[in-house]
This record gives C-alpha cells, sequence and structure tokens, in this order.
C-alpha cells in the first residue's frame, strides 16, 4: 500500500507540474510579440462551410462568416441534399446579404467513409480559380468580423507556413452536456495544445478553424487524400506537415509529379509549416444532455487514440486529481492523503483558472471549481476509449480502421 501511495502522490506532482508549465506556456504564447505585416495585397479566401442537420443558433453561426472585413472573399455553404434542415437556413442567409459572395451547393463528391469530406469535395468544386487560401471551420462556430485576417495574415508573411489553425473556447452553455464539453475543451484540450505548440512543431490542425495554403493542399492530395478518415482535420495539417499523400498516388498528384519535379521527388513534396493563430474560435454548443456530451467525448478520445496512440497512452498522467484522490485513498485519509488532495486540487482549479481567463471564456472561473470532478470523469472516459474502436458521428456508426480509416456499420 506505500508504494501505492508513493507511486500516487508522485504522479499527482508531475501532473500538478505539467499543468504550471502548460500555463506559462499559455501566458507566453497569449503575451508574445506580434509579427509585422508585410503590406501586400490580401490573398483571396474561400471560406467552405460544410452543413449536417440543425446546430444552436445556425443563422447567427452562418452570418458571422459572411459579414467579414476582409478585401476578397467568398463563402460556399454545403449541404447533402435539399432534405436536410440546414438547407433552408443557408438559402435565407444568402438571400438576406445579396451583396455578398455567398452561396448554397447541393450534393457530395466521391465514396468516402467520411461524409463530411464527400461534403467538402463538393464544395471545393464550386470555388472560385482564384482562390488561394481556403477557411475551413465547423457549422458550430462563431466569429468575429476581423477572423479571416487573423487566420490568413501568417499565411500571408511567411512562405514557410502551410495551414494556420486555432484552439477554441465554448459559449453559451445552457446543459450540462455544455459543461461537460466545455471542461473538456478548456481545461484538458487547450493546456494541452498550448504546451505542445511551445516546445515542437504542431504538426495537426483542429476542425473549428483552419486556413490551408490551397496549393500547398493540392499536392499532398487535397480533400481526396483524407476521404476515408475520421479525423479528418488532424490529416489536413499532419499531410501539409509532412508533405506526403495519405496513400498512394493519386492522378491529380501524378500529374503534379510530372509537371514539377523540381518540387517533387519519389513522391515527397516538401512540407510546410502549421501555426497556431491567437485567434480564439467561439464554439456554441447544441445544449445537449450529459450522456450525448460523454459519448461525443469518447468519440474524441478513440479517434485520439488511432491518430496518436503513446500520446493517448500517456495523456492518463495528465489529470492530477485522480492521482491525488488515488493518493488518498491508498493513504486511508492521513495527512499525507489530505495534503496532496488539497494542495493538487487547489493548483489545478488555479491553473485552469489562468487558460479560462487567458482565452476569454465565459463563466470561466465558476466551471473551473470542477475540474477536480472532471479529471476523475476524464480518466473513465479515457478508460472507454480504450475499449472499442466503434463511433457513432451523425447518427451513423462506424468502425475505426487502422491508421484512422472509417467503415460504415
Amino acid at each position: 500500500m506505500d508504494s501505492i501511495v508513493a507511486i500516487s502522490a508522485v504522479m499527482s506532482i508531475c501532473s500538478c507540474l505539467y499543468h504550471l508549465l502548460a500555463m506559462i506556456c499559455a501566458f507566453l504564447f497569449f503575451n508574445r510579440k506580434q509579427t509585422s505585416d508585410n503590406n501586400g495585397p490580401w490573398p483571396k479566401v474561400a471560406c467552405l462551410k460544410p452543413l449536417c442537420g440543425y446546430d444552436r443558433e445556425t443563422r447567427q453561426n452562418l452570418e458571422s462568416f459572411i459579414c467579414q472585413d476582409y478585401p476578397h472573399y467568398e463563402v460556399i455553404f454545403g449541404v447533402k441534399d435539399r432534405d436536410d434542415p440546414a438547407y433552408p437556413i443557408a438559402v435565407d442567409v444568402c438571400k438576406d446579404h445579396p451583396d455578398r459572395n455567398v452561396k448554397v451547393v447541393v450534393g457530395e463528391k466521391g465514396r468516402g467513409a467520411n461524409r463530411k469530406v464527400r461534403n467538402l469535395r463538393n464544395i471545393y468544386d464550386h470555388v472560385s480559380p482564384d482562390a488561394l487560401i481556403l477557411v475551413l471551420s465547423d457549422s458550430d462556430t462563431r466569429v468575429s468580423a476581423d477572423y479571416i485576417r487573423h487566420m490568413v495574415k501568417p499565411l500571408r508573411n511567411d512562405p514557410e507556413i502551410g495551414a494556420v489553425t486555432s484552439i477554441y473556447r465554448i459559449e453559451k452553455i445552457e446543459s450540462s452536456g455544455d459543461i461537460i464539453e466545455a471542461l473538456a475543451v478548456e481545461t484538458t484540450f487547450v493546456p494541452g495544445v498550448l504546451l505542445t505548440n511551445c516546445f515542437s512543431d504542431l504538426q495537426f490542425a483542429f476542425g473549428a478553424s483552419i486556413a490551408v495554403d490551397r496549393q500547398a493542399f493540392s499536392r499532398v492530395g487535397g480533400f481526396e487524400a483524407i476521404e476515408d478518415y475520421l479525423a479528418d482535420d488532424y490529416k489536413i495539417g499532419n499531410l501539409i506537415y509532412r508533405g506526403n499523400p495519405a496513400q498512394p498516388e493519386s492522378k491529380k498528384f501524378q500529374a503534379l509529379k510530372n509537371t514539377e519535379r523540381s518540387s517533387v521527388e519519389r513522391g515527397k513534396v516538401s512540407g510546410k509549416r502549421i501555426v497556431l493563430s491567437s485567434y480564439v474560435v467561439p464554439i456554441i454548443p447544441p445544449g445537449e444532455g450529459m450522456f450525448s456530451a460523454l459519448n461525443h467525448i469518447v468519440r474524441w478520445n478513440r479517434t485520439i487514440r488511432i491518430c496518436k496512440p503513446v500520446g493517448y497512452f500517456l495523456s492518463v498522467a495528465c489529470h492530477s486529481c485522480f492521482w491525488a484522490m488515488a493518493c488518498f485513498v491508498a493513504a486511508g485519509g492521513n495527512l499525507i492523503g489530505w495534503t496532496t488532495l488539497t494542495a493538487t486540487c487547489f493548483i489545478r482549479i488555479i491553473t485552469a483558472t489562468a487558460f479560462v481567463i487567458l482565452i476569454r471564456s465565459e463563466s470561466g472561473i465558476l466551471k473551473t471549481l470542477l475540474t477536480p470532478i472532471w479529471d476523475i470523469v476524464s480518466v473513465i472516459l479515457w478508460g472507454v476509449g480504450l475499449m472499442d474502436n466503434t463511433v457513432t458521428w451523425r447518427g451513423t456508426r462506424y468502425k475505426i480502421l487502422g491508421g484512422g480509416k472509417l467503415k460504415e456499420i
């Protein structure tokens, strides 16, 4: 029993150091000196918005992308068919803004297992030829008028950057499920991303918001290369970073190989950097119940486990209050157990509060009081994520195959 007390106490201390270091990285990130603008022309941007079903306040979410303070951009909404509940909303939004370059397209392209990517492939066929930057975002995001400028600026200033992505926060919380989503994102996901960003190159992107160099993305296969993967956002960033197609050379990639031998050798395209924008994207949660939110997080966990198995396995060490509780129970509630639990909960709440303040989360401080409980729940969900390779996504059940590919059940 003494060995269990010692191990759990050490794990708790290491986890506290992890969160303290992540907090320092967050302060450095949000207080870094902004790079100067090159004052060159702003490239034309195409905002691709795949829609499926009705999200809470869908109209307001879509309108936020139409009303942008940016000189040259277009917005394209895509749905599978006209029976989709999002279709009439998107059509009405477009009619309300006749002075903007915005439209709705219907249909899918390809037979990939990822229906969102089939939607994106159809949308992409309607993108203007002169659009140099593609901005992808989820349907539950709502942004301010300077969003596109924030996402495009790094790509405009540095040709070595291939994609820009963003962390996000949860707004307009109305249910227990929303609270769970907020805790998962703002006290677990955000610290991990900011810590990683501080010490290594980002090798992936986050689906809430991605701006990608169109040419760089095309060189690694484009949407066709990721149509069978669950974590399409992860694959977009990873392909651009590695500079390799996700699968054997497609016809488009082979054509490029024949015409640009100077930049493509033996199927290898030189990779580009992925950078994290200082813009924090607001997510409007669906107002779902606790069970639905937990199911969503399990799907998220299984996706991460498939994409980054080592990182997923080690992530259990980051839930400091779980280890402190294990120490408390193993020690029989003695002075060592009480001291470890109290100090750990205090540090966890303080660091979580720092994160939610930095990302300007609504009611953030009140939510952070739940982080000790959330740590324990997270470990349970982590264990559930190990048990199976199936997920339910937008009402369809899939099996996750090797490498993160999908098979519809």
